[in-house]
């Protein structure tokens, strides 16, 4: 596989395979076939809410680290709204990242878009 063959993937909510994703189902996704990483799921239960990034990132949460100095391909970048983070994606280079958003297929965007720059909250990796 190559980054190109995530473009156009269907957005699913909770979807976990080619047949469709959502923001952080793609992420499991993207280092599964890509970089052979098994990212672990999480469990809406652990967390007060349905926010899938937030549960990601809660759950487990030593697991993580903070590499938004040093990231590399397959990093998980995180995105705030309003104070709070809501949507995830995947890096792919110092000017872009996939992702995917209800009602629209994965994409790639630059990460310094008007619409990111100032959402940008951090990239953190999984340790295994």
């Amino acid at each position: 596989m190559t980054i190109a063959d995530f473009i156009g993937l269907t957005y699913e909510n909770k979807g976990r395979t080619l047949k469709g994703v959502d923001c952080y189902g793609l992420y499991i996704l993207f280092n599964k076939l890509m970089l052979n990483r098994t990212i672990p799921e999480y469990g809406y239960a652990h967390a007060e809410d349905a926010n899938a990034v937030h549960c990601a990132f809660t759950y487990n949460e030593r697991k993580w680290i903070d590499v938004t100095d040093a990231p590399q391909l397959g990093d998980l970048i995180m995105f705030k709204i309003a104070g709070r983070v809501v949507h995830c994606g995947v890096y792919i280079n110092k000017s872009e990242f996939l992702h995917t958003l209800a009602g629209r297929n994965c994409t790639i965007e630059p990460l310094d878009s008007v619409t990111w720059v100032r959402r940008k909250y951090k990239v953190i990796r999984w340790q295994t």
